[in-house]
Order: structure tokens, then sequence, then C-alpha cells
């Protein structure tokens, strides 16, 4: 039980995702500056959450909700594109975020731009597989997100 409670204190405060945010303004098209790593720690939250009752809170949309600015944030970085090796590890780091936690018409919006630079120089990222990864992992995300509302108030 002091397991659980020390679990649910870590991820009840806002450090992680105010880091997740900072991190988010400053990552370069070489450097992700540990996004993908913050990400995982978040979901690693939520799947707490859903598995354990005690720590359901960890579950609730309005949780989820706290990711929406560090979201944000990464999506208005210059470097928020396909291109190098760190940037789609960046954009398959953002969906993984969407899908786990939550999403908005800004960050589907975001998204959407993803999937037009990827259309529209699809020569070019044809045979770069982690473009291609990461844009398969935007649609997954958005996807997930959208039939998770959907199923919530059926």
């Amino acid at each position: 039980m002091i397991y659980l409670y020390t679990v649910f204190q870590f991820y009840c405060t806002t450090s992680i995702s105010d880091k997740l945010k900072q991190q988010g303004q400053t990552y370069t098209k070489d450097d992700s500056k540990g996004i993908e790593t913050l990400v995982e720690v978040l979901r690693s939250g939520f799947y707490l959450g859903f598995y354990h009752t005690e720590l359901s809170k960890l579950n609730e949309r309005s949780y989820h909700d706290k990711c929406l600015p560090a979201l944000k944030t990464i999506s208005q970085n210059s470097n928020f594109k396909l291109g190098t090796l760190e940037q789609n590890k960046v954009v398959s780091s953002y969906r993984k975020l969407i899908g786990n936690a939550s999403s908005d018409a800004e960050t589907i919006s975001s998204a959407a731009n993803i999937f037009k630079q990827y259309n529209d120089s699809l020569s070019t990222f044809i045979d770069n597989r982690s473009a291609g990864n990461a844009v398969y992992d935007i649609m997954q995300g958005v996807d997930y997100d959208i039939q998770s509302v959907f199923v919530r108030y059926e």
C-alpha cells in the first residue's frame, strides 16, 4: 500500500509534464532532449492507473489533459517535423502521448501537418523507415484517443 501511495504522489506532481514542456521548447533536429523518456514515464503512470484501482485518478481524462500544454509546446517547436532520426523520435513520442493521454483540436491539427509534410514529400520519405513509422504512430495515436472518447460517451 505504501508503494501505491508513493507512486500516486510521484505522478500527481506536475514535475514530469513541466519538464516535458520545457524540453519541448528546446529540442533540436539533432537532440530530442529526452522527450521520448519523459513520455514513457508519463505513460507508465497511465498504465498504473488503469491496472490499480487505488491509482485510478491517473487514468482519468482530467489527469491526462494535464499533458496538453506539453504537447502543444512540442508541436510549436520549429523542429516538429519529419526529418532526422531525433525529429522522428519526437513525432513518435507525440503520438504515444496523444494515444495514452489526450488530444484536442490544436494537437490533432499539428498532427495533420505531419501527414501533409509526409504526403507532400513522399518521394523523400518513402525509404525513410523512421519517418514512415512516425506517421503511422501519429495516425494510431489520434485514432486511439478519438475512439476512447467515443467509448466513454456511448
